[in-house]
């Protein structure tokens, strides 16, 4: 299982940390051609997969305290997006865990994601 954080790539996309073999494998069990390979990628417990919960156009020219300050506004198009796609990785990893930690995963909407995966 993939359970080790990678950062594959530098944000200029130049080599930072080199996957493991079956770091590789399971990439391409998802992501078949190199050539398109997304970032992010997340695997969740070999269970579920994420490249991109959202299209990123919201952040899009903003510096990253325009991008702070707008996570404080739940209602900017910025904050949905993110907090709904944490919600879902929550989900999913609520869904790996058994539902651990109950106090997270008993949230109403996490058990409302969790139907949707």
């Amino acid at each position: 299982m993939w359970d080790t954080p990678v950062e594959h790539q530098t944000v200029d996309h130049q080599p930072l940390q080199p996957l493991t073999n079956q770091q590789e494998r399971i990439w391409a069990r998802y992501e078949p051609d190199p050539n398109t390979r997304g970032y992010p990628f997340t695997n969740i417990g070999n269970r579920f997969m994420a490249a991109v919960l959202f299209a990123p156009a919201a952040m899009a020219g903003k510096t990253w305290s325009q991008i702070a300050s707008a996570m404080q506004d739940p209602s900017s198009p910025i904050a949905r997006d993110v907090i709904g796609a944490a919600n879902y990785f929550t989900a999913a990893i609520c869904q790996v865990t058994g539902n651990r930690p109950a106090s997270v995963c008993s949230a109403p909407f996490i058990k409302n994601l969790q139907g949707r995966l």
